[in-house]
């Protein structure tokens, strides 16, 4: 029985067998613990500082209400442990396991769990303030109620957590992984979600802003993109927190942009020129995928089409209908990426012409340049082929496209006549051409102004 001692000025138990001791209320600083065995030791409001607990096993301990300040648990074992309503300030958790331990209502300022275990661990109504769980394992954790303002959660695991009523507010969570969590009423205002993974994710009432970022491109389609040098069509890597797959991951993601061309006598095409060669590349690459390679992008698709429906929905909910085009955008072109994947040519081919003549009901501009488009090329046809007749004479180019043109909109004035049965062919199918994309034009600027 040690409750009430005062351990202090450097006192050392490295390596002691202290199982199920009692230092409860008891007063421990700068003591070590180093490798000590404390399983099922009670530290109920204990007042612990500048001790050294790395390497220690605290299974099944009890810190309940412990005042905690500036204490080493590096790589130390909490599996089971009862840290409820303790008061953890500038605590070092590096690679600690926190499996199935209760933190409810405790309070983890400015510590550092960089790396920390903490599967199936109770954190709710936790205070994490400013500290640091960059690449924290919370598969399964139950976060309701816990404050994660501020806090660097860049490449945590959050995949399957209960996160209801969560405050995300300005937290870190590049690269995070949220499939499957629960994020009912949770806070993400000023939030960097650049690079998460939100798949299967169930983000219901959930609160963000101007401040939030998202990815241009979900991750999920950066994977599935056979001409990304980073892509893992050849299996998931075996690290995948490791720094080169993070600095991949941040490249993807938008983070980081990085020059091909280094070389200073070497000069970049432009960008339409860069353009085509990628499409011709990414073209090449999808047709030779086998089958399981395909199945997998087509996988990875699906996943991201299911993330940027997440997103507009967010967007919507939270009074942004301006930011929903992006990626509804981004949807509809995984949409046509999968069908080329998985070889559904007609489903690819209706989703690129949708894409070109008004990017899926986007861009008035790509249907008004698509008409230009229409009359310039029937006018030209209509030179080549003749058979107009303009006031009892052939007309010259100015005179075919002033009759491409009436014919396109249909207002079909009278003293111009297409006079052979081509010509007529011709005309007709350039006023159905026209009737179509004047019918989209005004559908387009409808959408937009009902959004």
């Amino acid at each position: 029985m040690l409750t009430g001692i005062s351990f202090d000025d450097k006192f050392s138990l490295d390596g002691h067998y202290l199982r199920e001791s009692d230092f409860s209320e008891t007063n421990i600083s700068s003591v070590s613990f180093t490798d000590a065995d404390l399983f099922g030791a009670d530290f109920t409001d204990a007042d612990i500082f500048d001790a050294d607990f790395t390497d220690a096993n605290l299974v099944s301990a009890n810190l309940t209400d412990a005042e905690i300040w500036s204490v080493n648990f590096t790589n130390a074992e909490f599996l089971g442990a009862d840290l409820s309503e303790a008061r953890i300030m500038g605590t070092d958790l590096t690679d600690a396991s926190l499996q199935s331990t209760d933190l409810t209502a405790a309070k983890l300022w400015l510590s550092d769990l960089t790396n920390a275990s903490l599967p199936s661990a109770n954190l709710t109504d936790t205070e994490i303030w400013d500290s640091d769980v960059t690449d924290a394992d919370l598969r399964s954790a139950d976060l309701s109620g816990a404050n994660f303002t501020g806090a660097p959660l860049r490449w945590a695991s959050l995949l399957d957590a209960t996160a209801i009523r969560t405050n995300f507010t300005d937290a870190d969570l590049l690269g995070a992984n949220l499939e499957g969590a629960s994020l009912k009423d949770s806070q993400f205002d000023g939030a960097d979600l650049t690079g998460a993974r939100l798949y299967d994710s169930k983000p219901q009432g959930v609160s963000i802003n101007d401040q939030t970022v998202f990815s241009n491109q979900t991750v999920y389609e950066r994977e599935a993109d056979p001409c990304d040098s980073c892509h893992l069509l050849y299996r998931e890597p075996t690290t995948p927190t490791s720094l080169p797959d993070k600095f991949a991951l941040a490249v993807r993601s938008g983070q980081v942009l990085q020059s091909r061309y280094r070389s200073a006598d070497a000069s970049p095409p432009s960008a339409s020129i860069a353009k085509v060669r990628q499409a011709i590349k990414r073209f090449r690459r999808h047709r030779s995928l086998d089958t399981d390679d395909r199945r997998e992008v087509g996988d990875r698709l699906k996943k991201a089409i299911s993330v940027y429906r997440i997103r507009q929905r967010l967007q919507r909910e939270n009074s942004r209908p301006r930011d929903v085009a992006q990626p509804y955008v981004r949807e509809q072109h995984c949409r046509r990426k999968r069908a080329f994947a998985t070889r559904s040519y007609w489903e690819w081919f209706k989703h690129s012409t949708y894409r070109w003549v008004m990017l899926y009901g986007e861009s008035p501009a790509r249907v008004v340049g698509t008409s230009v488009a229409v009359v310039a090329i029937f006018a030209a046809i209509y030179s080549i082929v003749g058979g107009i007749v303009i006031g009892g004479s052939e007309p010259d180019l100015i005179g075919n496209i002033y009759f491409s043109a009436v014919t396109f909109s249909t207002l079909g004035y009278g003293g111009i006549e297409p006079t052979t049965t081509t010509t007529q062919l011709l005309a007709s199918v350039q006023s159905l051409i026209g009737g179509i994309l004047i019918a989209l034009l005004v559908a387009v600027f409808g959408r937009r102004a009902l959004r």
